[in-house]
């Protein structure tokens, strides 16, 4: 058995968005594989600094190291006044104050617990290549977007990458492997019953088209609430929106008159999602940033695993999984002709929802977190045994 030390501070768990499910899953399976995992995780107001979630153990840290709000939420809202001046001065606080606080935090846990390798993730800043520095602990790092710390990227024994084209370092890429990401496919299933959800909210006889998310500016909510003014003058139909943060989005469907139509669900326990995806009929995975996407959209892994026909926004990681026409749809960035010509063809067609949906289901079977979680086993053996 191993010890584990999984450094993502910019990852709240548990949490509503991909990064939170994915760290969790990897840990959650690798605990069940018989390992001791730690993970060094952000803490949300509310939380505990530590805490033991099915036999993962989280030490949990603000990114203001006192305050949640310390630090600006996201790079593409225009920012003004203060969250301007936050902005600016969001470099200097990583470098100089927030970076070396964490690097502390974790050589505490890794010489408390007796840690045999470190996992980082890739938005980590590099704590994870100076704490393996420091320690002499083997690091494998988790490549997901722009975020390539030179330091960990040349300490890393391995690289996990999730799209080959991603790893900056060309040098690199003979110790990179190409991982998929996952979805707990016995949770998220055709079989699940979402009656009770469409009773619960005045589902029942309507065509409903769903979003399970955190509401991010990157989600394109706009262009959903836009293709509801084309179809709500067809189709009995009702959009379930599930998530945090949904309260713009509200202000907005208020505004265009399309609360009749709209249902704001807000957050739900992950293992009641499964039953929300089970009461639509079609769902959706919009980005107006592509760009932005870090890492596979576990979202879309979840609506084909309960076999739902999806329209996605063609991404590199989507493009991967959805094969446009086969088990989805895939449309361009900010493409509303496409989607709403796509969901008018879905709407009538109870077939070939059907043949899709089982297409859907069949194309994901094989990405398990439990076949991510040993694939991720096999690397640390290989670099614990050399």
């Amino acid at each position: 058995m191993f010890r584990l030390c999984y450094i993502a501070p910019s990852v709240p768990l548990p949490g509503f968005h991909g990064g939170s499910t994915h760290v969790y899953e990897i840990s959650r399976n690798l605990v069940k594989m018989g390992f001791e995992v730690h993970v060094l995780a952000r803490r949300l107001p509310g939380q505990q600094a530590f805490d033991i979630v099915n036999g993962i153990y989280l030490h949990r840290i603000y990114r203001g190291i006192i305050k949640e709000k310390s630090i600006p939420k996201t790079r593409i809202v225009r920012l003004k006044g203060k969250d301007e001046i936050l902005r600016k001065m969001t470099p200097l606080f990583f470098k100089s104050i927030y970076l070396p606080f964490v690097t502390v935090i974790a050589l505490q846990i890794i010489k408390r617990h007796g840690i045999d390798v470190i996992l980082e993730r890739g938005d980590s800043r590099g704590i994870g290549g100076l704490v393996s520095f420091l320690t002499k602990k083997p690091l494998i790092v988790e490549v997901r977007d722009e975020y390539q710390s030179l330091l960990s990227i040349e300490r890393a024994k391995y690289i996990l990458a999730y799209e080959p084209s991603i790893v900056r370092d060309k040098t690199a890429r003979n110790k990179t492997v190409i991982m998929s990401g996952g979805v707990d496919v016995d949770l998220f299933n055709p079989n699940i019953d979402g009656l009770q959800v469409r009773q619960r909210y005045g589902l029942s006889g309507k065509q409903v088209i769903g979003y399970v998310g955190a509401f991010y500016p990157w989600h394109d909510i706009e262009n959903i609430i836009a293709t509801a003014k084309n179809l709500v003058s067809i189709f009995d139909v009702r959009f379930l929106m599930v998530g945090p943060n949904f309260q713009r989005a509200q202000e907005l469907v208020e505004k265009w008159g399309l609360d009749d139509y709209f249902i704001f669900v807000g957050p739900v326990p992950y293992e009641d999602v499964p039953k929300y995806i089970s009461a639509c009929d079609v769902m959706l995975a919009l980005f107006s940033f592509p760009q932005m996407m870090s890492g596979p959209p576990y979202k879309v892994f979840e609506y084909l695993a309960c076999g739902k026909v999806v329209i996605a926004t063609k991404t590199l990681y989507t493009a991967r999984y959805i094969k446009d026409g086969a088990n989805g749809f895939l449309i361009a960035p900010n493409d509303l002709d496409s989607l709403v010509s796509r969901l008018r063809v879905l709407l009538k067609g109870e077939v070939l929802r059907k043949t899709i949906g089982d297409n859907a289901r069949k194309s994901i079977i094989t990405y398990s977190w439990q076949n991510e979680a040993r694939k991720i086993v096999n690397i640390i053996e290989r670099v614990l045994n050399s």
